[in-house]
């Protein structure tokens, strides 16, 4: 039986500097452990979920807040605290999104060995990253998949263009700068190794 494929992850990292951050720190002052327990549980509902973003839907606020025993009401303020301080991004926020570029960045970092095998596809409504930002495993909706993952025809291709100019630098390298082809060049190898005829 084939595995599932799985857009979310099973775990993800939290650095052990986590309660060091000075944003962590004002949001404890702000909110207490509810604060710090919301932001860990809505990064675990986003990791575990599409591993890069969690949608927001109209019971989103009822399930958080019964969830983590607190009130509907504390839990919109926290949530808007987290937009509104860079936890999340308030412009994806706007239109039930939650994520972040951090999110993100650690999304594609776990899952680099799946990457390996087969292409990460990400909507690139969601996705915040730049393509500079992005790993070459990662591929948004609107790109052409045959250009992240060639074909096996491109791929052989540029394999033969890659020998040939490997052979070429190694000639060039033997031979200080003179152009041959291939007969021209067996017979000066020839020469060059046993002495001129």
């Amino acid at each position: 039986m084939a595995r599932i494929k799985l857009d979310g992850l099973s775990y993800f990292p939290l650095d052990t500097s986590f309660f060091d951050s000075r944003k962590i720190k004002v949001l404890r002052s702000k909110f207490g452990c509810e604060g710090i327990c919301l932001y860990i549980y809505l990064l675990a509902e986003i990791y575990r979920d599409r591993g890069y973003y969690l949608s927001v839907d109209e019971d989103f606020y009822a399930i958080v807040a019964d969830d983590n025993g607190l009130d509907e009401d504390r839990v919109r303020q926290i949530v808007a605290y987290f937009c509104r301080n860079d936890f999340f991004n308030p412009t994806l926020f706007d239109k039930n999104i939650l994520t972040s570029s951090e999110i993100q960045k650690q999304y594609q970092e776990c899952v680099k060995v799946r990457g390996q095998k087969r292409l990460i596809e990400v909507r690139s409504d969601v996705w915040l990253l730049s393509e500079c930002d992005s790993k070459d495993y990662i591929c948004n909706e609107l790109q052409n998949k045959s250009e992240i993952y060639p074909t096996k025809k491109s791929k052989e291709n540029k394999s033969k263009v890659n020998k040939s100019k490997e052979k070429y630098s190694y000639l060039k390298g033997k031979t200080g700068d003179k152009t041959f082809d291939a007969e021209s060049f067996a017979k000066w190898e020839f020469e060059n190794t046993y002495g001129a005829k």
